[in-house]
This record gives structure tokens, C-alpha cells and sequence, in this order.
């Protein structure tokens, strides 16, 4: 899911208008389009987060954010918690067994 990914090609491939494509969009999924790709962005960087191993830069930049800083706060405002805070939670948990 890295890369940029912009609203007017989505529109292009769906072969509708940006306007009308933001709007089908939100109707079915409940969000715009951004705020599901962002959303899902997220959702990656937890999952790869709580496994370690990669660097949070290469988690950014993998999936996809302009740079480290601007996912630490992107991250940060919709988890609550900065990347490093979080992979540690995530593996200091026990482990179930």
C-alpha cells in the first residue's frame, strides 16, 4: 500500500469524476477515501510494529508516508501513542500458550 496513491486516479479507474467518486465512496465505506487509505496505513504500521524487526523509518516509508516525522505524527494523533511507545506495548506483552 506504499506510494502515493491520489484521489483522481482512483476517480480515473472507478471512470468517474473525483467529486463523484469522493462521494460513492463515503456513501458506501462511511469515509473519504483518504481518511480510509490513511486509516489503513495505520492499521499496517501496528501490525508491523508489533512484530519489530523493521525500523519505524522503513515502516514510513514503506507504506507510504512522506517521511518518519510525518508518520510519528500522524500515528501518534490517531493512536494515541508515538510508534516507539506502541512496538513497545506491543512487545512486552506475554505471549499466549
Amino acid at each position: 500500500m506504499g506510494g502515493v496513491i491520489r484521489l483522481e486516479e482512483m476517480a480515473q479507474t472507478a471512470c468517474v469524476s473525483r467529486f463523484h467518486f469522493a462521494r460513492m465512496f463515503r456513501a458506501r465505506v462511511g469515509t473519504s477515501p483518504m481518511e480510509y487509505v490513511i486509516a489503513r496505513r495505520i492499521e499496517m504500521a501496528k501490525e508491523r510494529l508489533a512484530r519489530a524487526g523493521t525500523s519505524i523509518c522503513a515502516i514510513a516509508l514503506d507504506l507510504g508516508f512522506f517521511d518518519q516525522s510525518h508518520f510519528c505524527r500522524t500515528f501518534c494523533r490517531r493512536v494515541g501513542l508515538t510508534p516507539m511507545e506502541y512496538r513497545t506495548r506491543a512487545t512486552d506483552r506475554p505471549t499466549e500458550g
